[in-house]
């Protein structure tokens, strides 16, 4: 006891908010949706536990959500022998890493901002939808990360 009496004394000599030192960091809903999913801080803060088990739920939401519009997409896409085609015209004339791009950028649209994609790439021809392509690659890859 005489020492937490003595180390307060000091600790507010030289500046030390003893509330400070005790809070420990709140981890972003990000951050607690990759967690493991039995920690030993689970038992001891139900507050952290029940944060952590929250956006664990919302990520498997989110990813379900992902999932149903690429698959509705990718049926759509495959229902249209000729956008096939299409796509596949402009997918040679593209690099690996420009390709990875825009599917990420398209799959993180709205349905209805990937139709007017498509629709935009069906109406060009394919040099056409190559360079429009390129062009939104490059808009993407200029975008300030935020």
């Amino acid at each position: 006891m005489p020492g937490l009496v003595a180390g307060r004394l000091i600790g507010g000599s030289i500046g030390i908010d003893a509330k400070a030192l005790g809070q420990v960091a709140q981890p972003a809903a990000e951050d607690l949706a990759t967690r493991p999913n039995w920690e030993a801080r689970d038992f001891v803060d139900l507050n952290y536990a029940s944060r952590k088990a929250e956006a664990k739920r919302a990520a498997k939401q989110r990813a379900a959500e992902r999932a149903t519009a690429m698959a509705a997409m990718q049926a759509r896409i495959v229902a249209d022998l000729g956008l096939v085609q299409h796509l596949i015209a402009i997918k040679s004339q593209l690099a690996a890493d420009e390709i990875e791009t825009l599917m990420g950028a398209v799959a993180g649209t709205i349905e209805a901002e990937q139709v007017k994609f498509l629709d935009a790439i069906k109406a060009l021809p394919v040099e056409g939808a190559v360079a429009f392509c390129r062009e939104v690659i490059k808009a993407i890859r200029e975008q300030p990360s935020a």
